[in-house]
């Protein structure tokens, strides 16, 4: 099971996960990390959502100062994620159609 918690002693977590086989051969053992390893690596994440917070909230009022409207700034938050999925899935389809640019 992924993320289980092995023995309770020590403060180590178990990752474990599947290699793709089915061949029945075994996988690499177990990596063993500390939870305070994983509690840092969340404050990596939470530090990164506590800069878009900030971003959002900071950069809507600027934006409304240089004359965009609510309902316009509102629009120009959605570009970033359509600009974002707009080249992995133009390169899912190229790779599908088996056409390769020649360069």
């Amino acid at each position: 099971m992924p993320g289980r918690r092995r023995g309770g002693h020590g403060g180590e977590v178990e990752l474990s996960g599947s290699n793709g086989d089915d061949n029945g051969a075994a996988g690499p053992a177990p990596q063993q990390i500390s939870l305070v390893r994983l509690i840092f690596s969340c404050m990596v994440a939470g530090g990164v959502q506590y800069g878009w917070a900030l971003q959002l909230s900071l950069l809507t009022p600027y934006v409304q100062t240089l004359g965009l409207s609510h309902a316009l700034s509102s629009i120009m938050w959605l570009c970033g994620p359509v600009a974002g999925f707009v080249g992995p899935a133009r390169a899912l389809m190229a790779d599908l159609s088996g056409e390769h640019l020649q360069v």
